[in-house]
């Protein structure tokens, strides 16, 4: 295969992919991949990793679906309509992706890059010197929402768990009323079972 046939190749798969973000670190590939088999055949998937952040926790993913069309469907519908993962209540946004989304891209044909050093006294040497602080910052800011996120995900998750079981508990309640033959026969109740 010539480089010019692997990179048409690559650019069909990058119409049928679409790119998830605001993903919760708790997702996984399996809730991910349920979650968009609704809407069509999903090929393949993989999360991208968030290098800035220490633990890696996936954020985003690339789902690459049957077709392009399929792809601006799935696109379309989850504008209009909010679209939960892995039951956490925090709406997810679907785009279509993008080349500098794949880490495993061809080389585009006939392109080169140059790179070199930068003396200290080189004019550039002041911007990249900037561009590596500015990093270094949204690294830390990156870190810091992260680990807030997870804390109010935690807590939401604790709350769900405690409201769960008190519904639990309410139903299980409400079973031992039906059951309880001294009731039914004061009232006068007659249960049928449908469950």
């Amino acid at each position: 295969m010539t480089e010019e046939e692997e990179y048409a190749a690559f650019e069909e798969r990058v119409k049928r992919t679409i790119y998830v973000e605001s993903l919760a670190p708790t997702v996984s590939e399996a809730s991910l991949t349920a979650s968009f088999d609704l809407f069509g055949n999903v090929k393949s998937m993989r999360f991208i990793p968030n290098y800035l952040v220490p633990k890696n926790s996936p954020q985003a993913a690339l789902v690459e679906m049957d077709n392009a069309k399929l792809a601006h469907d799935v696109i379309e519908q989850t504008r209009s309509l909010p679209l939960m993962i892995g039951g956490i209540p925090r709406p997810v946004r679907v785009l279509a992706a993008t080349y500098e989304m794949f880490s495993d891209r061809p080389r585009i044909p006939k392109w080169e890059i140059l790179c070199c050093w930068l003396d200290p006294q080189d004019p550039e040497y002041a911007v990249a010197k900037k561009i590596k602080d500015l990093v270094a910052k949204h690294i830390a800011e990156a870190s810091f929402v992260v680990e807030h996120q997870r804390s109010e995900e935690e807590k939401l998750a604790a709350e769900q768990k405690e409201k769960l079981k008190v519904h639990d508990q309410k139903l299980a309640l409400l079973d031992s009323l039906v059951e309880n033959k001294d009731l039914k026969r004061y009232y006068g109740m007659k249960v049928a079972h449908n469950y």
